[in-house]
């Protein structure tokens, strides 16, 4: 079977894909909030990871939210739990992970209503990961603390 890169020509960043079965489904970050179907995170499904067919938004927007990034999904009991981060602010530390759930891996998803780790700006890039040998789930994400922020030293000469 032949390819090029990219295998999918638009805009599709923080791309996550999830197996189920003899599909793959793609997740990614939209160029603009929300797709042509006004939900957010476009979605592909391939059967052979080359060909890939557009389906549309996965997830149902939140009202107030002003950008929606880094989607990555994890299945557990039929259910499929979707992480991902929205801002509901001006700026980037208004971001917060989020999880919404769907009965099917293409959704649509819809929202939990819980924000994770309120207190915590700007945190993005959820990670679910099940340990293999205990069931144990983890959560590994991104925490920036914006208001820290400081420029590196600069390096010493070499005089």
């Amino acid at each position: 079977m032949r390819y090029e890169n990219p295998v999918w020509h638009e805009y599709f960043a923080d791309p996550f894909i999830l197996k189920c079965g003899d599909t793959y489904f793609a997740y990614g970050t939209g160029a603009t909030p929300t797709e042509g179907d006004g939900r957010a995170f476009p979605l592909l499904r391939s059967n052979d990871l080359v060909n890939w067919h557009y389906l549309g938004g996965a997830l149902t927007t939140i009202p107030g939210a002003t950008a929606f990034w880094a989607p990555e999904v994890a299945e557990e009991a039929g259910k499929y739990y979707m992480y991902y981060s929205a801002a509901t602010g001006a700026s980037d530390e208004s971001h917060r992970i989020r999880v919404a759930i769907a009965d099917k891996p293409e959704g649509p998803f819809a929202d939990s209503g819980a924000v994770l780790m309120p207190d915590l700006g700007f945190s993005i890039d959820a990670a679910p990961f099940r340990d293999p040998k205990t069931g144990q789930w983890y959560l590994f994400f991104a925490h920036d603390f914006l208001e820290d922020a400081h420029t590196a030293p600069a390096l010493p000469s070499s005089s």
